[in-house]
């Protein structure tokens, strides 16, 4: 687990986890969960890196057009 995800389990993370449920599910079914598994540590490991006030506004930074 990381530790900054541990202490606080955020919107983020939860969303996370369903992905990493539902990825394993599509493993047992013979479907390819690679991709999404990557997808997922690669959020992760950005989620990590952000502020804990700033995890939060991340995904709406990244939609919303500048």
């Amino acid at each position: 687990t990381q530790g900054g995800l541990a202490a606080s389990p955020s919107t983020a993370e939860i969303a996370a986890n369903r992905a990493a449920t539902q990825g394993g599910e599509a493993a047992a079914q013979g479907g390819a969960s690679t991709d999404l598994e990557a997808d997922l540590v690669a959020v992760q490991q950005r989620i990590v890196q952000l502020p804990p006030h700033e995890r939060h506004l991340q995904p709406l930074q990244e939609d919303k057009p500048r």
